[in-house]
């Protein structure tokens, strides 16, 4: 059950139908394993964008609901940007999307996905 602060901390969660009470309780009891493997600045974005929606995150979990993020690494995220100079947008993008999949996951809304390999940003205006 979460606290009087926790539903003022977590207000506009609580408001969404895919999360609720219910779903915001999952997310603050659930442990994300953060890999090493990833990207850094992908995984500094999901990690922030996790624990602003009440996860934990550790290089290594245990207890509670357990889900490993799945994150590209860092040539992933450069492929991604097709543009240097869009490479901060990239890491962004790339970690916001990890995190909502882990989000998915452990609310148990949706299925999760990965960022297609077609998808790339691009700096032409057209």
């Amino acid at each position: 059950m979460l606290s009087d602060h926790e539903k003022q901390l977590y207000a506009r969660h609580l408001l969404l139908l895919e999360i609720g009470e219910r779903g915001q309780e999952k997310l603050c009891a659930a442990q994300v394993a953060m890999a090493q493997l990833g990207d850094a600045r992908a995984s500094a974005v999901a990690r922030e964008y996790l624990q602003r929606g009440g996860t934990s995150c550790a290089a290594a979990v245990s207890g509670g609901t357990q889900v490993e993020l799945a994150l590209p690494d860092a040539s992933a995220v450069d492929a991604l940007a097709g543009d240097p100079r869009l490479q901060h947008a990239a890491a962004w993008l790339a970690g916001s999307f990890a995190a909502v999949e882990a989000i998915k996951q452990i609310v148990g809304v949706g299925r999760a996905g990965a960022i297609p390999e077609t998808f790339s940003l691009s700096s032409e205006v057209g």
